[in-house]
């Protein structure tokens, strides 16, 4: 099993933030192990897609690390991958 970091900023966002989330926890065979870190600036939209994604990734049985933060450069830090939007 290969592991890495996804880092998603911007994944506070309705749309971008949970569609990306959702395409990666597809990839659960793939990535199964990994960490999605999930960056915002907005501290109330990123608890509530944390919390979602948390439950999907339980859901999913998809075996991911979830974690989140507003930091985004300590979301950074080891990172194999970033997904970046910004509006």
């Amino acid at each position: 099993m290969r592991t890495t970091k996804v880092v998603v900023i911007g994944a506070g966002s309705a749309s971008f933030g949970l569609e990306t989330l959702f395409d990666l926890l597809l990839a659960k065979d793939e990535l199964r192990g990994s960490t999605i870190s999930l960056v915002d600036v907005e501290a109330a939209n990123l608890e509530k897609v944390a919390a979602l994604a948390r439950m999907a990734n339980d859901v999913y049985g998809a075996g991911f690390r979830i974690e989140h933060t507003t930091d985004r450069r300590a979301a950074l830090c080891g990172a194999g991958f970033v997904v970046t939007a910004v509006a």
